[in-house]
């Protein structure tokens, strides 16, 4: 069911993309299309926390709605930066650099959070 959530997920945003992408960049530009990702992925967090087994008919549409949002708003500007603003003789060393953090953070995170549960305890 979750396969087929971000499935049908990413077929939206791919029917969207060439609509949204002009608009998202000539009429608010790439700064505050950033910035508005933001609230479209609070939203869909607060939209995920709030399904039941009872709500689920209501907000996954809602939730698909604010990732697709999200998915324009962030991905298209983050990478139209990453292509204007990094050197192009060091471009390949600064992407590795990214996904060498990326990769620390996804080691390191969980470890820090399950020790700090184990240390403190559930909320």
């Amino acid at each position: 069911k979750v396969a087929l959530f971000y499935g049908g997920a990413s077929l939206i945003y791919l029917m969207v993309l060439p609509i949204g992408v002009p608009f998202f960049d000539e009429k608010i530009g790439l700064q505050k299309s950033l910035r508005l990702s933001t609230v479209f992925i609070a939203l869909f967090l607060v939209t995920m926390f709030l399904v039941t087994k009872d709500t689920i008919w209501t907000y996954i549409p809602i939730a698909l709605i604010t990732l697709t949002l999200f998915r324009l708003t962030f991905w298209v500007p983050y990478k139209v930066d990453l292509g204007l603003f990094t050197d192009h003789a060091n471009r390949g060393r600064q992407m590795s650099l990214i996904s060498a953090t990326r990769m620390f953070a996804a080691v390191v995170l969980p470890l820090l959070a399950a020790f700090i549960i184990e240390r403190f305890g559930r909320v």
